[in-house]
C-alpha cells in the first residue's frame, strides 16, 4: 500500500509561516519518510530545545513515536478513532467506548494515556441575511436542513421514504437540500409529497447565513457530516441524528434519535415556546464547548499534568 505525505516543494524554503498574525517556525522535510538522517536531525533538535510536549497530529508517526522516549508526545487523532502510536498520550474526541477498551487491550496501551475530549471548530459568522420569503418558505414551516456534498450516495431509498411519510404527516414540515445532489429531481419523482416540499439550493458558501432562516438539522446515516453540524449548532439548530457517525460525536447523545418518530414528536412540541427555547439553548450550549479550542486545549494540558507520564521523560 502507497501511503503519500502533505509535501509542498516551496515550503522547503521557509523557516516559519504565519497563522492569523501569527508566527511559528516551521521546517518541512525535503525527502519521503521515513529518512534515518531527517529523524536524527529532528530528534537531536528536539532533544536540545527540551520542549514541555510534542503534538503529534494523526497516527502513525514514526519520529513522533521515537520522540516519546525524550519528551512527552501527545497524538491527536484526526478521526474518532484510537491512534495507533508509541506516544506518551492519545487525544480521543469522544468518550470512550467498549471498542476503543478492546483496541487498549490488543495494542496493550494504558487507559490512563487517553485523553477523551472533542474536536473543535473554528466559526465564520453568517456574511449575509436571508429571509424565508426567498426559499418559498415562511414562518409557519418548520423548515429541516439536509447538508452534504455526497447526497446521492449518503441519501437512501430508505430515508427519502422515511422523509416522504414525514412531510405527509406534518405538512408544514419543509426539507432544504444543501451541497451535491446532482440526482435530486430523479430522486423526487418517486415521492410526489418530498417533491413539493423540499427544495435543492445546491453548495451554500454561507452555510450560517442558510442555517438562520432553518429550524433543525437532519443527519443522514453516514459517516462524515461533522463540519456542518457543528455549524447548525451555533446557529441554534437541534440535530436530529443516529448514534452513528461524526454528526453524533458532534452533536452529542442529547441529540441522538432512534427513529423518525422522535422527529415528528419534536415538531409536535416545538409549538410550546418553552420548549422551543430550550432546545435552541441545548444546541447552543454544545456548540460552546465544541468552538472553544483554546478552553479545551487547555483542559487537555491539565489532563497530561496530572497524569504520572507526564514526568517519566
Amino acid at each position: 500500500m502507497l501511503i503519500f505525505f502533505n509535501y509542498v516543494k516551496e515550503y522547503n524554503t521557509y523557516d516559519s509561516i504565519p497563522y492569523e498574525n501569527i508566527e511559528f517556525s516551521f521546517y518541512q522535510f525535503e525527502r519521503e519518510m521515513p529518512d534515518a538522517d531527517h529523524i536524527s536531525e529532528v530528534l537531536q533538535t528536539v532533544k536540545q530545545l527540551k520542549p514541555l510536549f510534542v503534538l503529534s497530529v494523526s497516527g502513525s508517526n514514526v519520529t513522533a513515536d521515537l520522540l516519546s522516549n525524550i519528551v512527552p508526545v501527545v497524538t491527536l487523532s484526526l478521526s474518532y478513532d484510537l491512534p495507533i502510536s508509541k506516544s506518551t498520550f492519545s487525544i480521543l474526541p469522544k468518550k470512550l467506548e467498549e471498542s476503543d477498551l478492546e483496541t487498549l487491550n490488543v495494542f496493550d496501551i494504558d487507559k490512563e494515556s487517553i485523553i477523551e475530549s472533542v474536536f473543535t471548530y473554528k466559526y465564520d459568522p453568517p456574511r449575509s441575511k436571508l429571509a424565508r420569503s426567498e426559499f418559498g418558505f415562511d414562518n409557519s414551516n418548520f423548515i429541516i436542513a439536509v447538508v452534504g456534498n455526497r447526497l446521492d450516495l449518503e441519501l437512501t431509498d430508505e430515508f427519502l421514504f422515511e422523509l416522504e411519510e414525514l412531510v405527509k404527516s406534518k405538512d408544514h414540515v419543509r426539507i432544504l437540500f444543501i451541497g451535491d445532489y446532482d440526482n435530486y429531481n430523479e430522486h423526487m419523482d418517486s415521492y410526489s409529497s418530498l417533491k413539493k416540499r423540499s427544495i435543492f439550493i445546491g453548495f451554500q458558501p454561507d452555510l450560517a447565513a442558510v442555517f438562520e432562516v432553518c429550524d433543525a438539522y437532519l443527519n443522514p446515516f453516514r459517516a462524515g457530516g461533522g463540519t456542518s453540524a457543528a455549524i447548525a449548532l451555533k446557529q441554534g439548530l437541534p440535530i436530529f441524528t443516529y448514534a452513528y457517525g461524526d454528526v453524533a460525536y458532534t452533536a452529542g447523545e442529547s441529540f441522538h434519535i432512534t427513529s423518525f418518530n422522535d422527529i415528528k414528536k419534536f415538531v409536535d412540541d416545538w409549538n410550546d415556546l418553552v420548549f422551543r427555547e430550550n432546545a435552541r439553548i441545548c444546541a447552543l450550549n454544545r456548540a460552546d464547548e465544541i468552538f472553544n479550542s483554546q478552553k479545551k486545549l487547555k483542559d487537555i494540558m491539565n489532563k497530561m499534568s496530572q497524569s504520572h507520564y507526564f514526568f517519566m521523560r
